[in-house]
């Protein structure tokens, strides 16, 4: 639907762009999220950049009220998952007599 009153077509124009700014800055953020996570999971170092660009990613969105959390949220949790994993896995090999008491807990 088109307006003619140039205020209300000019505040449309700008919430507009306001909505694709957002979106470009969900999208990039949760570029960077997914390079975080393969970082990871194929065990590479995280370089620093990455995590920067990740904080000014998100508290740019946070500024725009964009909620970006299940997302992030998801990925950590499942970062937790492997990181205990990998551990337990490590206490396996340094104490084979006591895999059942660590695998219980």
């Amino acid at each position: 639907t088109t307006t003619n009153d140039p205020l209300k077509r000019n505040f449309t124009s700008e919430r507009d762009s306001l909505d694709e700014i957002k979106n470009k800055l969900k999208e990039r953020y949760e570029e960077f999220l997914e390079k975080l996570k393969d970082a990871i999971e194929k065990g590479k170092v995280v370089k620093e950049d990455t995590i920067e660009k990740l904080k000014e990613l998100r508290e740019k969105l946070r500024d725009l009220k964009v909620d970006v959390g299940n997302r992030a949220k998801e990925l950590f949790e499942k970062l937790k998952e492997k990181a205990k994993d990998y551990w337990q896995r490590i206490l396996d090999k340094l104490n084979p007599d006591n895999n059942k008491r660590y695998v219980d807990e």
